[in-house]
């Protein structure tokens, strides 16, 4: 009896002795530190005249938006990210007109940021483009020039929608004199992060007082993706 006793306490205390479970990573958790740090510096924006409006919206958006998802699957079947982090500023011209700017940050789980900009190169579906014969009195998307950057990233890709539809009954000089209005969008893709720029861009021949735009900001979106 007195064996049998000692060889149960010597197996329980082995069984004591056992290596703990590793912790279970929360990867919700480590994706909301992540994007808490992709934010733009202050001093950035501040060189920029971008003034903050509002504080940060936490929470994941929408990559990109579709007349017709549905016609568009890559959009249709985009897959969220598991975190988000917006910023808001607005820059004030000489002029008083007013330019809104956003930066949405994400992480993904499962897939690649560069698999998620896949989502921002298929809304090309969903506009017709100058050079598509059916493009005339609709909107016009057209791609976006994104300046050089250092060091190389995964992927970057922007583009722009024309606000309305084109007026063919004004003339030249008023179609150039005009302000046409697009609403652009900037991707920089780095593993599992994403970073989406939103800015309006005004285009008018007399004005000659460029707001800011992703070539004002784009080494330093690139500086804060690539930063541990």
């Amino acid at each position: 009896m007195t064996v049998a006793c000692a060889v149960v306490l010597v197996a329980g205390c082995s069984a004591q002795a056992g290596p703990a479970p590793a912790p279970v990573e929360d990867k919700a958790a480590v994706a909301a530190a992540t994007v808490e740090k992709l934010v733009l510096p202050d001093q950035v924006t501040a060189a920029a005249g971008l003034v903050p409006t509002g504080g940060p919206e936490v929470g994941v958006q929408p990559l990109v938006s579709c007349p017709d998802p549905a016609a568009v699957p890559e959009v249709a079947a985009a897959t969220p990210a598991t975190a988000g982090r917006t910023q808001r500023w607005q820059w004030t011209g000489p002029d008083g007109t007013t330019v809104p700017y956003s930066l949405y940050s994400a992480v993904y789980d499962g897939i690649t940021a560069r698999d998620a900009v896949k989502q921002a190169r298929a809304v090309s579906k969903c506009h017709p483009n100058q050079e598509d014969p059916t493009w005339l009195n609709r909107q016009v998307y057209r791609d976006h020039p994104l300046p050089s950057t250092r060091p190389m990233i995964d992927d970057r890709y922007g583009y722009c929608v024309r606000r309305g539809a084109i007026d063919y009954t004004e003339t030249v000089e008023e179609h150039l004199s005009g302000d046409i209005v697009w609403d652009c969008a900037a991707f920089f893709a780095e593993g599992q992060k994403l970073m989406r720029l939103t800015s309006v861009e005004h285009t008018r021949r007399d004005d000659r007082s460029a707001s800011p735009t992703v070539h004002t900001v784009g080494q330093a979106l690139v500086d804060v993706l690539v930063a541990p």
